[in-house]
């Protein structure tokens, strides 16, 4: 599999485990010649500090965590 960068004046070859950082907002292309099916994971950060709702609903979400399941 391999990853093209636009206006990159290369290809980056990709093996299984391979990362590569990109910037915000920046273009990239897969592709690959393989017959059998390809899995790719892509992940994004936040950057920013959560809002007043988003800690709001973190907080939240941990005491429903902490809660015991009822027993049916």
């Amino acid at each position: 599999m391999w990853l093209t960068r636009h206006q990159a004046p290369y290809d980056y070859w990709m093996k299984p485990g391979d990362v590569v950082r990109l910037t915000r907002g920046e273009r990239m292309w897969l592709s690959s010649e393989s017959d059998a099916a390809v899995e790719v994971s892509l992940t994004s950060y936040r950057s920013v500090k959560p809002g007043r709702v988003s800690r709001w609903l973190a907080r939240l979400w941990l005491r429903m965590a902490e809660r015991p399941a009822n027993a049916l």
